[in-house]
């Protein structure tokens, strides 16, 4: 959003300047470490979990340091929860859906030596036989919208 325009989102500026406007539903994601409707808020950046219920969820226990993730619930009828984030052991973007039927929940993979904005194309998928998704499958807002903050709202779209 435009220094100079008025925003929809709240915070002055816009998102408390730590985080993006997602004009279209007044949204803004915020950065790593801040929170709140207009990011104005401090977050924790390290996780301990030290308890889950039901038992069968016990391997998740440990400290977690929080990065970007993309999270949406499908807008679909199925309502299950999908996510993309960055994977600092494998360097590269993991598309998920939680208790899907790909192997541990993760869908496409695309490798990216160097960490920046996830890739268009380039995903693997198929467990065990993998395959390469070479079409473009994800849009970032600000290659059709020049007022849309980069990186800050993309979709995934593809066919199987």
């Amino acid at each position: 959003t435009s220094a100079t325009a008025k925003s929809p989102c709240p915070g002055s500026p816009p998102c408390s300047g730590r985080g993006g406007c997602e004009a279209s539903t007044k949204t803004c994601w915020c950065d790593v470490g801040f929170a709140g409707k207009d990011c104005s808020g401090e977050a924790p950046e390290v996780l301990n979990v030290t308890s889950l219920l039901p038992p069968e969820y016990a391997e998740a226990l440990g400290t977690y340091k929080v990065d970007e993730m993309f999270l949406e619930q499908t807008s679909g009828t199925d309502g299950k929860i999908r996510s993309m984030h960055w994977d600092r052991t494998t360097s590269g973007w993991v598309i998920s859906e939680f208790e899907s039927p790909c192997q541990d929940d993760v869908c496409f993979f695309a490798y990216q030596q160097e960490r920046g904005a996830p890739p268009s194309k380039g995903y693997v998928y198929g467990y065990p036989d993998f395959r390469a998704y070479y079409k473009p499958m994800v849009y970032d807002d600000a290659d059709s919208d020049p007022s849309a903050q980069r990186g800050y709202h993309l979709s995934v779209e593809y066919t199987p």
